[in-house]
C-alpha cells in the first residue's frame, strides 16, 4: 500500500526530532509493517527534499527563505498570534501545498492520502486524493478544529467541505471526537491516540527528603503553569519540594517573574528545552509529574497530553487537570489524580496527598503504567491504523 502523509511540520534531520516526535515514530512503524510512506511537508528556510531515518520527505517551498519558518519552530497558530504578518507566508503555504501535491500525484499514484491536522492542509489532501485516484483520510488533533471554529465563516465552510469528502476521519482522543461531532453533527470518527514505545525501565526510588515535582512542555497559556507555580508555596507548608520546569515558550519570562515575586527562586528550576537523554534523567529523578493544563482564552486545551504517557512509562505517578483528552490517560484515583483546572488550592492538595502517601503514589504509578501499555502501545495502534487503511481502500 502506497501512502502519502501531509503534515504541517516534520523533523529536519535524523537527529533533530522536532515538535511531533510521535509522528515520525508512527510513520516508521507503518514502514516496518510494509506500508510505503511518503511525507509531504513544507520547507524550512529553503530546505529541499530529504530522507529522514529512511523516510522519503518531499518538501515544497512557499515563501522567501528567511520567513519560511511558519510551522517548524512552534505551532502555526501560536506564531500567527505573536506575529500577525505571518498571515502572508500562511496564505502562500496553503497555495503551494496545493500546487505541489497536484504535481506529485500526477507523477506518482498513492492508494491513500493521510492528512494530519486537516485545517487548512485538508485542501491539499483532497486534491492529492483526487489526482491520485486514492482515498482521503483526515486525522484531527483538536488544535486545528479550535482554530477553524474561532475563525471566520469561510474557515468553517472550507473545513466542513473537506470533511464531507473524506473516506475516513480519525481523532486522537475522545475529547477531539466530541469537538469534531459538535462541529459536524453525525460524522463518524475512529479514535486512535498517539502511541508511545514503552520500554522496560528500572523505576528509580528516591529517598531524598526534598521531593521533586516535574513539568515538561511548552510554556504557553493552555499548559496552566501559573497555577502550578502558585500551588508550590501551599505545598511547601507541608512537604519540602522542588519543581523542575522543562521547556520553553512565550510565557517563560512572565512565569520566571511570577516565581521571583512569590520568593520561590530556591524551589523552582527553569531548565529550558532539553535533549532526549537529559530529559530522561529528569523523568527518572522526579517523585511526581504534574500537567496543570487549562482551557485558554481561545478555547484551546490539551488534545491528549502525551507527556503524561511518557511520565507513566518511567513508573511515575501523575496529576493533571480534568480537561481535554487528558481524561483518556488519567482515570481519577486509578491511573493518577485529576483536579479542576485553574485551581491552585485543589492542585496543591492533590500534590500533598501523593507526596505524603508513598503507597498511593506507587499504586497510581503501577496502574498508570499498565494502562498505557494496554492503550498506547504502538503495535496495537499501528495494527488498527493499517486495518482501517485496508478497509477504506477496499471500498
Amino acid at each position: 500500500m502506497k501512502t502519502c502523509h501531509i503534515v504541517t511540520a516534520f523533523q529536519l534531520s535524523d537527529s533533530k526530532i522536532g515538535i511531533a516526535p510521535w509522528l515520525t515514530e508512527y510513520l516508521l512503524k507503518l514502514k516496518e509493517k510494509g506500508v510505503e510512506v511518503t511525507v509531504f511537508a513544507p520547507s524550512y528556510k529553503g530546505l529541499g527534499d530529504q530522507t529522514i531515518l529512511g523516510l522519503e520527505v518531499k518538501r515544497y517551498r512557499y515563501f522567501f527563505k528567511r520567513w519560511e519558518n511558519l510551522t517548524h519552530e512552534e505551532a502555526a497558530p501560536i506564531r500567527l498570534k505573536r506575529k500577525p504578518l505571518y498571515i502572508f507566508p500562511a496564505i502562500f503555504l496553503v497555495f503551494f501545498s496545493c500546487v505541489n501535491i497536484i504535481k506529485l500525484c500526477k507523477k506518482r499514484k498513492f492508494d491513500l492520502i493521510h492528512v494530519h491536522w486537516p485545517f487548512p492542509l485538508g485542501i491539499a489532501g483532497y486534491l492529492g486524493a483526487k489526482f491520485s485516484q486514492g482515498k482521503l483520510v483526515l486525522k484531527f488533533y483538536s488544535a486545528e478544529l479550535i482554530f477553524a471554529l474561532k475563525g471566520p465563516f469561510l474557515f468553517k465552510k472550507i473545513l466542513k467541505s473537506i470533511i464531507k469528502k473524506a473516506d475516513l476521519v480519525v481523532t486522537n482522543s475522545t475529547y477531539t471526537k466530541t469537538l469534531l461531532q459538535s462541529f459536524y453533527p453525525g460524522i463518524e470518527a475512529e479514535v486512535i491516540p498517539e502511541g508511545f514505545t514503552v520500554s522496560p525501565r528500572t523505576v528509580k526510588k528516591r529517598e531524598e527528603e526534598v521531593k521533586k515535582i516535574l513539568f515538561v512542555g511548552r510554556l504557553v497559556e493552555r499548559k496552566g503553569m501559573e497555577y502550578l507555580i502558585r500551588a508550590i508555596p501551599l505545598v511547601a507548608e507541608q512537604v519540602e519540594v522542588k519543581l523542575d520546569i522543562v521547556g520553553d515558550g512565550e510565557l517563560r519570562t512572565q512565569l520566571e517573574e511570577l516565581s521571583d515575586s512569590l520568593k520561590l527562586k530556591d524551589k523552582i528550576n527553569f531548565t529550558g528545552r532539553l535533549g532526549e537523554e537529559e530529559l530522561g534523567k529528569y523523568y527518572q529523578g522526579c517523585d511526581l509529574f504534574v500537567l496543570p493544563a487549562i482551557v485558554d482564552h481561545k478555547g484551546d486545551t490539551e488534545g491528549l497530553g502525551m507527556v503524561l504517557v511518557e511520565a507513566l512509562s518511567y513508573g511515575k505517578p501523575v496529576i493533571a487537570s480534568a480537561v481535554g483528552g487528558i481524561v483518556d490517560i488519567v482515570k481519577d484515583r486509578e491511573t493518577g489524580l485529576l483536579v479542576p483546572e485553574k485551581d491552585e488550592k485543589a492542585l496543591a492538595q492533590a500534590i500533598i496527598t501523593v507526596l505524603k502517601n508513598p503507597s498511593l503514589a506507587e499504586k497510581l504509578a503501577s496502574a498508570g503504567y499498565q494502562h498505557i501499555v494496554k492503550y498506547f502501545n504502538w503495535d496495537k495502534i499501528v495494527e488498527k491504523s493499517i486495518t482501517l487503511y485496508h478497509r477504506v481502500c477496499q471500498v
